[in-house]
């Protein structure tokens, strides 16, 4: 999961987000998306799934909410999602899944309804914010007015071989939606304006 130059790849971050704790996803079946939650913690949740089918601009088609209160270290099926409003469409819809207890989201999944490599995808447009928090870390901020698939934030490597490390790479991003990620500092990339300066953010429609 690492590549020959050190730098994480997609994979180190798809696992990161796989081994969570708490986690939201669905599987298709038929017209249906087939919720479920899985819980490692040792202590129940208590929370719902809020699942938004949205096309790719944000408009939103659809929207339900499921019971997902789970017992500890155990999954549960919540229900199914009608996804027949997708029907014929689905190249250009996304559903986003939303675990949360009142104010506090426990686990989010964002489901394509088809393959990546058939996806309409609009041109995200991204606002993009670096700020310093600390001697040690920067911060990104990234918020998206339309479907973002497969975000990935680089910074190139410095002459001594390293590269700044985000805390979070290659992930989508919901219309609407805000993501915000934590980089390290090196001895050329030391402010959140050197950083700036050198970022690349790069979409799954820019490599298309």
């Amino acid at each position: 999961m690492i590549d020959s130059l050190g730098e994480p790849r997609a994979a180190h971050y798809a696992s990161k987000r796989f081994y969570a704790p708490v986690l939201v996803t669905g599987a298709i079946d038929g017209d249906n998306l087939a919720v479920s939650v899985v819980n490692d913690r040792l202590s129940p949740i208590q929370g719902r799934v809020r699942a938004v089918l949205t096309s790719f601009d944000g408009t939103v088609i659809t929207e339900e909410e499921l019971a997902a209160d789970t017992d500890a270290n155990a999954a549960r099926r919540c229900g199914l999602v009608d996804l027949t409003p997708a029907r014929g469409r689905e190249t250009g819809c996304v559903v986003t899944l939303t675990l949360a207890n009142g104010d506090t989201i426990l686990a989010e999944k964002i489901l394509l309804l088809a393959e990546p490599k058939d996806l309409d995808l609009p041109d995200a447009e991204l606002a993009v914010a670096v700020t310093d928090l600390d001697a040690d870390l920067m911060q990104v901020t990234l918020d998206a007015p339309r479907f973002a698939a497969g975000v990935w934030l680089s910074a190139g490597l410095s002459e001594g071989g390293l590269s700044p490390e985000f805390s979070d790479n290659y992930f989508h991003m919901a219309p609407g939606s805000r993501t915000v990620v934590t980089v390290t500092k090196t001895a050329e990339i030391a402010a959140a304006s050197d950083l700036m300066r050198r970022l690349k953010i790069r979409t799954l429609r820019d490599r298309s």
